[in-house]
């Protein structure tokens, strides 16, 4: 299985992850989010040309809720 190349992958971030890094498609269904403790990802499928991915994701910030 043949990677993203880099344009792909900026294209994708760019884009806030709204679409398909391969397509360009707007139909993803994505699976619940998983941790470990240090990172979080989630399982992507573009429902437009069946291509699978995963987000990862990492803590930037924090901020307190329900004040």
């Amino acid at each position: 299985m043949d990677d993203f190349t880099a344009k792909q992958k900026q294209a994708y971030l760019d884009n806030s992850g709204n679409h398909c890094p391969k397509c360009n498609g707007s139909d993803l269904h994505c699976a619940n989010l998983e941790t470990d403790g240090t990172q979080a990802w989630r399982n992507i499928t573009c429902e437009d040309c069946n291509e699978e991915f995963t987000d990862i994701y990492k803590l930037v910030d924090v901020e307190r809720y329900g004040i």
